[in-house]
C-alpha cells in the first residue's frame, strides 16, 4: 500500500491534540517534522498539551514549547546539546513558571521503557537509577527475582501515540532504512501507535531489498512516508552504505550556532521561529538556505580523501604564543590520571562522557601513541567503539569518527552491553560534585539545569569512574541537591588545582598540579578553598608538575579542538 504524502497531511492526519510523541534521536532527527508541527500549532488557538518524549530534548523542541504546544517533556536530557551541552533559557523559563514538566530518565532507561512497550512487557528491570533522583516515585518499584534472592528496581514501559523517524530512504510502502548512528535503534518506532517517517529520497521497493540489512522500521509500522530532503538539517545524515543517490551530510554549525544564540530568550526564539519556519514550508526553507550552503555540507560526512591523511594532518590553530590555560592543562591531567587508573584496575575500555570528559579521554588516545602504551578502545554513548580521534571537531558525535569506528552501534550496546560486560573505565564531567562523588547536572538551585543523558547509565554501571571539574565552591559542594548519578563508582576527581580521591567514601586532596610559575603550597592552597568543604588530605599529599610532554599534549587539544568549545 502507497503511504506516501505531503508533509503537511502527515502531521494534519497523524497528530492530534494530547498526544504522546516520541522523536528519534541520533543522527537523521527529523527536523523537518518539528517545522510543519510549530507552524500547525502556532497561534492555532488549540490546546495541543502534547507530551515529547526524546532521549534528548535539544535546540529543536524550543520553537514547540513556545507555540504553547508542549506541557511535559519525557526526557533523559532537556538543554542545548550541539557544539556542547548547556541549559536552554526557553525551557527553563517554562520550567520554573510551571507551564512545563519536565519528567527526567536516563538515555538507557528510556530505551529500555520503550523497548519494552514495543515487546509488550509490563516491566522492564534496569541496573541504572539506583541511588539517584532519577525517575519518579511512582515509575519506579523494586521487586525480587523469582529464581534467586536478588532484587530488580523496574520501571514502567512507554508508549508514544506517534513516533517520528528520519531515514536516509523509505519506499512508497514504508519501508525505511536508517543508517549509522543508531543511538537509541527503533524501540519508539515499534512501540508507537503511528510511525511518520520523513526521509532523503523515496526509492523503489527493489533498491530497498538490496539495503535489507540496513531496514531499520518494516512497511507495517509505518503510517505516512513523505520525501524531505536535507530533513535531518542543521544536522546530520550518514549514509555510508551509498543507499539510492543520496549523498550523506554533516551538521550545519554556522546555521546551529545561530540557533543556539536564538534560544537564549523567548523573544530571539520567536523572531527565529519567524523568519526560519513561519510563513514557508520545507521547500522554501530550503531555498533559503541556498543550494551552496547545502552542498557544502554534503562534503562533510568525513573529510575528503583518506581519513587517515586527515587525522595525521590536522589544522592547528595558531595559538603559539598562548601559554595553556587553566581548562587545557585540566584536561591534559585527567589523561594522565586515565592512563593511570587503567594501569592500576586493569581496565578494557574507556568510556567518555560529553565535555572536558571525552576531550581528556580522546587525549589518552593521542597520549599513549606517543609514550608507547597500548591503548584501551574508546567508547561514546552512541555506541560508536574504537575509533580514531578526529581533528578540527571535537564534538562527541561527530561523523568524522565514524569511518574509523570498529563498532557503529546503539546507546544499548555502550551505556548496557559494554558496561555490563567489561571492566570499564568512565571520565565524566558535571554541574557539581560533592564530597562522596555524587554528581548533579539536573536541577541548580531549584530550577531545571540540563539532565542526565547517559552520566547516570555510566556512573550506575562503570567499574570505575573518573571525574573532571573545574573546582569551585559552587561545583564542588558539601552535597548536592539533586543526585543525577550516584557517586559510590567514582575514585577521583581531577580539577585544575589537584586530584581528589575517595578515602573511606568520601574525596580527599591526593595530589596538586603545579604548573611552571606556581607553587604546590599555593596550589593547594587555591584547591582547598575551591572546595565547598572542609577537605582533608590523603596523607602526604603528591606534587605533579608540567613537561614538555604535556606541551605538546595542549598543541593536540588544540588540533582537536580548535574552536575551544570544551578546552576554553
Amino acid at each position: 500500500m502507497d503511504v506516501t504524502t505531503d508533509l503537511s497531511t502527515a502531521v494534519d492526519e497523524h497528530i492530534e491534540p494530547g498526544d504522546t510523541l516520541h522523536f528519534r534521536g541520533g543522527y537523521q532527527f527529523s527536523y523537518a517534522t518539528v517545522h510543519e508541527l510549530v507552524r500547525q500549532c502556532w497561534n492555532s488557538g488549540v490546546e495541543e498539551d502534547f507530551t515529547l518524549v526524546a532521549i534528548g530534548a535539544g535546540t529543536w523542541a524550543g520553537p514547540l514549547v513556545l507555540a504553547d504546544a508542549v506541557d511535559r517533556l519525557e526526557v533523559a536530557f532537556a538543554g542545548l546539546g550541539y557544539p556542547a551541552p548547556g541549559p536552554h533559557a526557553v525551557l527553563r523559563e517554562r520550567a520554573a513558571g510551571g507551564e512545563l514538566e519536565v519528567e527526567s530518565w536516563t538515555y538507557l532507561t528510556v530505551i529500555e521503557r520503550l523497548r519494552a512497550a514495543a515487546l509488550d512487557h509490563p516491566f522492564v528491570p534496569t541496573n541504572s537509577l539506583e541511588g539517584s533522583s532519577v525517575g519518579p516515585a511512582e515509575k519506579t518499584a523494586t521487586v525480587e527475582s523469582p529464581f534467586s534472592d536478588d532484587e530488580s528496581l523496574v520501571i514502567p514501559p512507554l508508549s508514544p501515540d506517534v513516533s517520528v523517524v528520519h531515514g536516509v530512504a523509505g519506499d512508497r510502502d514504508g519501508n525505511i532504512v536508517v543508517s549509522p548512528i543508531q543511538s537509541e535503534g527503533h524501540w519508539g518506532a515499534y512501540a508507537a501507535d503511528t510511525v511518520i517517517a520523513t526521509v532523503e529520497e523515496v526509492v523503489d521497493g527493489d533498491t530497498i531489498r538490496e539495503y535489507g540489512d540496513q531496514t531499520g522500521v518494516p512497511s507495517y509500522a509505518v503510517d505516512a512516508v513523505v520525501e524531505a530532503p536535507f530533513g535531518a538539517h542543521p544536522g546530520p545524515v550518514f549514509n555510508p552504505h551509498g543507499v539510492g543517490d543520496v549523498s550523506g551530510y554533516g551538521y550545519d554549525r554556522e546555521f546551529y550556532m545561530d540557533f543556539r544564540e536564538a534560544s537564549g530568550s523567548a523573544d530571539a526564539l520567536e523572531a527565529w521561529t519567524e523568519q526560519w519556519v513561519l510563513g514557508t514550508d520545507w521547500a522554501g526553507y530550503l531555498e533559503r538556505l541556498g543550494t551552496d550552503r547545502l552542498r557544502g555540507l554534503s562534503t562533510q560526512t568525513w573529510p575528503t580523501g583518506s581519513q587517515r591523511t586527515a587525522l595525521d594532518s590536522p589544522d592547528v590553530p595558531d595559538t603559539d604564543a598562548e601559554p595553556p590555560a587553566e581548562r587545557e592543562r585540566m584536561v591534559v591531567w585527567t589523561a594522565r590520571e586515565i592512563a593511570d587508573r587503567i594501569a592500576a584496575g586493569g581496565h578494557e575500555v574507556v568510556f567518555g562522557g560529553i565535555g572536558v570528559s571525552h576531550l581528556a579521554s580522546w587525549l589518552y588516545r593521542d597520549l599513549c601513541e606517543r609514550e608507547g602504551i597500548e591503548p584501551r578502545p574508546l567508547l561514546v554513548e552512541s555506541g560508536t567503539y574504537d575509533f580514531e580521534v578526529p581533528r578540527n571537531d571535537a564534538y562527541i558525535f561527530t561523523p568524522r569518527a565514524l569511518p574509523t569506528a570498529k563498532v557503529v552501534d546503539t546507546s544499548t550496546f555502550a551505556l548496557g552491553l559494554v558496561m555490563s560486560t567489561a571492566r570499564n573505565l568512565s571520565v565524566l564531567t558535571g554541574a557539581q560534585v560533592d564530597r562522596r562523588g555524587n554528581v548533579n547536572s539536573t536541577q541548580l538551585a531549584g530550577q531545571h539545569f540540563v539532565g542526565s543523558g547517559g552520566a547516570n547509565d555510566a556512573l550506575s554501571n562503570s567499574d570505575e569512574v573518573v571525574l573532571a571539574v573545574e573546582a569551585s565552591p559552587h561545583r564542588l559542594v558539601d552535597e548536592v541537591e539533586y543526585v543525577t548519578g550516584p557517586g559510590r563508582n567514582v575514585t577521583t576527581v581531577v580539577t585544575q588545582y589537584g586530584t581528589l580521591r575517595k578515602v573511606d567514601g568520601e574525596l580527599e586532596v591526593d595530589a596538586v598540579h603545579v604548573p611552571p610559575g606556581t607553587s604546590a603550597d599555593e596550589r593547594l592552597a587555591a584547591l582547598e578553598e575551591a572546595v565547598g568543604w572542609d577537605v582533608d588530605r590523603a596523607g602526604t599529599v603528591d606534587e605533579r608538575g608540567w613537561s614538555e610532554r604535556d606541551s605538546e599534549l595542549v598543541d593536540v587539544l588544540r588540533s582537536v579542538d580548535p574552536r575551544g568549545d570544551f578546552r576554553v
